[in-house]
């Protein structure tokens, strides 16, 4: 025997993906684009039937779960299929971060599981320059470390007799 089973027609929000620049310079505006798919759960959606919710984007610095934290959020309106919200974003401190993109709908979602994204970018700050001076000859490159500042530079000095085991070390 066969039983059919009527299944209820159920709404579905995911998001898709976070799109950025994987390496950005300090400063400069950069757009992070939030993918969406909103599925009505009707085989023939009416392409005027829309759903609404709240998209927050979550920025973090750093990897450590102590780092800054910075949110935006948008009150947005989705229609059937793929929705894309542009962010324009500007991060002014260097270094890795996170953007996660978390939407939380006003109505009814099946699965809110997958109401989040995220993506990493790395901010570049200023170009750097590390000195290794020979110990016995401490300044002979002063001269060029002042041009080199001049120049807007970031430069870090140490001797040969400063231990180092490692290019972490360094950095």
């Amino acid at each position: 025997d066969v039983i059919p089973v009527e299944l209820l027609s159920r709404s579905e929000i995911s998001v898709v993906q976070v799109d950025l620049p994987s390496d950005v310079r300090l400063d400069q505006d950069f757009d992070v684009r939030v993918v969406l798919n909103y599925e009505t759960g009707e085989t023939s959606p009416d392409p005027n039937q829309t759903t609404s919710g709240l998209l927050r984007l979550i920025q973090r610095a750093g990897v450590q779960t102590t780092s800054s934290v910075s949110d935006r959020e948008e009150r947005i309106t989705l229609r059937p299929g793929k929705n894309v919200v542009t962010f324009r974003q500007k991060l002014v401190n260097p270094g890795l971060h996170t953007l996660r993109a978390v939407f939380t709908p006003d109505g009814n979602d099946f699965n809110q599981n997958n109401n989040e994204a995220s993506a990493f970018t790395h901010i570049r700050g200023k170009a750097s320059v590390l000195l290794i001076e020979d110990g016995s000859h401490l300044g002979e490159f002063a001269t060029l470390v002042d041009r080199l500042r001049q120049e807007d530079f970031e430069v870090y000095t140490t001797t040969t007799a400063a231990p180092f085991s490692s290019l972490a070390d360094l950095m």
